[in-house]
């Protein structure tokens, strides 16, 4: 008799979340709602009614209270704010205790992230003083344990602060529970005290056991604890960035993409420790784009600051006037950044971030062979990076077209010479972040048979090459076509015969390279033969586990990740941002043709265990649903190793 009414709450629940990340937050409620009915049901004929009457009375709080949970995850902080403050309002209005104490400390929680100690701390101190509740023992021990964090952050540290966190874990240990999270807090209060040697080991037994207990996400935390006592510190902890590695994995297997940011940062910081400026300040690089991405300002206002530190130590007086100078526009733009951000920002511009202790020297490569491993060679060594090392397109109307990623990974901004052998450059112009180049036969060669432009790239930047290539009609095959980088051959374009107008389809593909910690940028361009604007569903399919995070080309937001590359999003870790047909699958707006829209996806290739150090080809498939059927429209692969 119960299963209409759960079966009505889980469909609440789901309508709610908007979105499938929240499996394991919604399993809970569900298990615990369940369990309260089936206990009434089995205790009084009247059970049923009661069980109905209260879950219209509660789930309009679970519901909200998924929600707001949601863009918590999804790094949504003004929406999950204003879901909390608004559960805080109904619970009230229904005098439901535990609602309001959980909601209160949700809002306590977004403070907390955001750094906003003035906020969030009188929230826990609120949620303290509501009257103890049924069915949430752990509840108030874990909000004095953040009450002394918060505190201490706020006020300075004080003795007292600790004798709460340590009160905290007592009260837990005497209920059984596992206090994991709490000492997590007792470590960093720890090194507010000074007691570094101390915070370190509270921060590695944590991870040690959360290790054993197959405790993923708690493990990825302890590591991020342990690598902020370490800066706080000035600790040189040599396993910090295989470790620090191991949870941006972890995160982004479980879809938690707003802890992303603080695994950059710190990996980033530890990189500088250990003398690797130009690494330290790519990885750095990554972590800011990110944070743009999710609107994250005091993560983004602290990897602009450290930006600035390892660039003053690196002796680049360019990039730091760029860097000090993008920092200033970014903290003037926003003004109501928490006093403790702006401390922390302050300080850390001016510290020397980088160690003077050497990094390993470059280890000799095996000669490159073949004309893939002798491409894929120069990208890795060389500081302008341009992918697909290979690519090929088919022709629509005599026209094909790709897109190359070129990308500074230096520290330095840098100016060279982009150069296409055998072709002549018809016209190009500049977009944001963007080079447009049309190319045709040439008439005239120059002495050397290379076209070439000026190009310049701010460091650890990048720039799409759109490529066009007219007038090479035929039925057969084009020519190979040449991309230099300073007179030397970075990648190949092949220009492939004609295809199908008349169906939406991908008319490019390409083999990239794979260096290490380092993303595979990829876009496909996709026809759309018809003169109204549609909209595409994808999704990729790679021959070993991959993450893929759907770009919009032009907004740059995230529009979907599949965790696994298997080609589904409704698994941990997934995530879909912009699904307005309600498929299950990223939407991807074609405009009015005939004409090509651009797809952009992310790779990170999964690391595999005993894998060995060998070079490796990777397939990604790329489907395109045609009415219910999906076909294989372009693949791609990736060259090299996920180290």
């Amino acid at each position: 008799m119960e299963r209409p009414i759960l079966a009505h709450f889980r469909a609440c629940l789901l309508a709610a979340q908007g979105k499938r990340g929240l499996v394991a937050q919604t399993e809970v409620e569900m298990a615990a709602c369940e369990a309260r009915i089936q206990a009434r049901v089995r205790n009084a004929p009247q059970a049923l009614d009661t069980a109905r009457s209260e879950l219209s009375r509660e789930h309009g709080c679970l519901v909200l209270r998924v929600k707001a949970v949601g863009h918590f995850l999804r790094a949504e902080f003004a929406q999950a704010r204003q879901t909390w403050a608004g559960t805080v309002a109904l619970a009230r209005a229904k005098k439901l205790n535990r609602d309001e104490a959980h909601a209160l400390l949700g809002q306590a929680e977004v403070a907390l992230l955001l750094e906003d100690y003035e906020a969030g701390v009188p929230l826990i101190e609120e949620a303290l003083r509501l009257p103890p509740h049924r069915g949430c023992n752990r509840c108030r021990p874990e909000a004095m344990g953040r009450l002394a964090l918060g505190r201490a952050r706020r006020d300075g540290f004080s003795p007292k602060d600790l004798e709460d966190a340590d009160a905290a874990v007592a009260q837990l240990k005497a209920l059984g529970i596992e206090d994991d999270q709490e000492r997590m807090l007792r470590a960093l209060l720890l090194s507010l005290a000074g007691r570094g040697d101390a915070a370190v080991a509270e921060a590695e037994a944590v991870r040690r056991r959360v290790r054993e207990a197959g405790q993923r996400l708690l493990e990825a935390d302890a590591i991020c604890v342990k690598a902020r006592v370490a800066k706080e510190q000035g600790k040189l902890l040599p396993e910090l960035g295989g470790e620090l590695q191991q949870a941006l994995l972890l995160y982004r297997e479980m879809g938690y993409k707003l802890k992303e940011p603080f695994v950059y940062l710190y990996y980033g910081l530890w990189l500088a420790q250990n003398g690797k400026a130009t690494e330290a300040l790519y990885v750095l690089d990554q972590g800011l784009r990110l944070c743009e991405l999710l609107d994250f300002a005091n993560m983004t206002a602290r990897i602009l600051a450290a930006r600035a530190g390892v660039a003053r130590a690196g002796g680049t007086p360019l990039l730091l006037a760029e860097v000090e100078k993008r920092l200033d526009t970014f903290l003037a733009g926003h003004p109501g950044l928490p006093p403790t951000t702006r401390t922390a920002v302050a300080a850390w511009r001016g510290e020397v971030l980088l160690s003077p202790v050497a990094g390993r020297p470059p280890q000799p490569r095996a000669a490159a062979t073949s004309q893939r491993d002798r491409a894929a060679a120069r990208v890795v060594e060389s500081a302008a990076w341009i992918q697909p090392i290979q690519a090929e397109s088919v022709r629509l109307a005599d026209v094909a077209e790709a897109r190359f990623s070129l990308q500074n990974l230096a520290d330095t901004p840098t100016s060279g010479r982009l150069g296409f052998r055998g072709v002549a450059i018809r016209e190009y112009c500049w977009g944001q972040d963007e080079l447009r180049v049309d190319l045709g036969p040439a008439a005239e060669m120059p002495p050397n048979g290379v076209a070439e432009l000026p190009v310049d790239l701010a460091a650890g930047r990048l720039c799409w090459i759109v490529l066009a290539a007219k007038e090479f009609g035929g039925e057969g095959c084009g020519p190979t076509i040449d991309l230099l980088w300073n007179g030397e051959p970075h990648a190949m374009w092949s220009l492939g015969g004609p295809a199908d107008p008349r169906r939406i389809s991908v008319t490019n593909s390409g083999l990239f390279a794979l260096g290490p910690f380092v993303r595979v940028p990829v876009a496909h361009l996709i026809f759309n033969p018809g003169s109204t604007r549609t909209v595409a569903n994808l999704r990729v399919i790679t021959s070993r586990p991959c993450r893929v995070e759907f770009i919009d080309p032009g907004s740059g937001r995230i529009l979907g990740v599949d965790a696994e590359g298997n080609g589904s999003f409704a698994e941990v870790g997934d995530d879909l941002w912009n699904d307005c047909d309600a498929d299950g699958f990223p939407d991807f707006l074609l405009p009015a043709g005939p004409a090509s829209g651009v797809v952009e996806f992310w790779l990170y290739p999964r690391r595999q265990t005993g894998s060995g150090s060998a070079d490796e080809l990777i397939e990604v498939d790329l489907f395109l649903r045609h009415g219910g059927d999906w076909m294989k429209e372009a693949v791609d692969h990736i060259w090299g190793r996920a180290d």
